[in-house]
């Protein structure tokens, strides 16, 4: 590349750096993951439901009272005032059925725990089924676009009935799984899938692999970078969804940040001092 082409890249990706430290903010969309724990036990399935606290109160209206709790006690007496409104709520969203017809669903109480540094809504719903073998089905519409709570919602799922287990994540493209039909090789590419569109959806990502596109020499060079960072960034991703990583904002943005301006000026200075091939 022209050195005074490379240059004036190299003034470009400043510049788009220097506007994401501005809209940190707005770097990404508003992101929701949620988390389910699903389990039979005879004509019983206990299904432990993790979701944000802040956004669920807003797609349930739970009113001022649960927005203004300043702590867990308060936010577990908001939950419990609103256990009528949170069953309505869930009832119409999550959805267990064996052989085609609907178990009964019951909201058996609530309390909050924490993920990172937000509050969760820990929900304990129980099914009965009318039968305590055949297949089963389960079905996820929290959080759905047309309530406009979040921008996206993802929830990952673990799941046992009877010697069937597995994992599975709901989006909003992916809203119900077939117990026993789901394989490793099609829950490794959701994972894989979550990885690339949450890269998609963060402009500091963007940013990150446009410089790393910028120092690549050749096409393969290209691939193998872009390639990298796409696995890392879905196996880190997988990790902290499934509760392996928990590493605070406050110290992960500035590193993007950080990361960002390391690669383009590595990348100018390896125009500036080329390598000289030995013979």
């Amino acid at each position: 590349m022209p050195s005074s082409r490379r240059c004036s890249t190299f003034v470009g990706v400043l510049f788009l750096f220097l506007l994401a430290g501005t809209a940190t903010a707005s770097a990404h969309v508003i992101d929701s993951t949620g988390y389910s724990t699903v389990q039979q036990n005879g004509q019983e399935v206990s299904y432990v439901l993790s979701l944000e606290y802040d956004i669920l109160i807003k797609a349930v209206d739970l009113g001022p009272q649960a927005a203004s709790a300043v702590d867990d006690s308060q936010r577990e007496e908001a939950l419990e005032a609103g256990t009528d409104k949170l069953k309505q709520y869930l009832d119409d969203r999550v959805i267990v059925s064996l052989d085609g017809a609907a178990c009964e669903p019951a909201l058996q109480g609530s309390s909050i725990g924490k993920r990172g540094q937000k509050p969760y809504a820990e929900l304990d719903l129980r099914f009965t089924c009318p039968g305590a073998s055949g297949s089963y089905r389960l079905q996820y519409k929290v959080f759905a676009e047309s309530e406009a709570v979040a921008d996206d919602h993802t929830n990952v799922v673990q799941y046992r009935f009877g010697d069937k287990s597995g994992r599975t994540i709901f989006d909003r493209s992916h809203h119900d799984v077939a117990i026993g039909h789901s394989t490793v090789a099609g829950s490794s590419a959701q994972f894989a899938q979550l990885g690339v569109k949450h890269i998609l959806l963060g402009l500091d990502h963007v940013l990150f692999v446009v410089a790393l596109i910028l120092g690549a020499a050749t096409f393969h060079g290209l691939l193998k970078v872009i390639s990298m960072f796409t696995v890392a960034h879905s196996v880190t991703l997988i990790a902290t969804l499934l509760g392996g990583i928990d590493v605070p904002a406050v110290i992960v943005e500035p590193l993007i940040a950080l990361s960002i301006a390391f690669v383009a000026v590595e990348n100018s200075h390896e125009e500036r001092c080329p390598v000289t091939p030995t013979s």
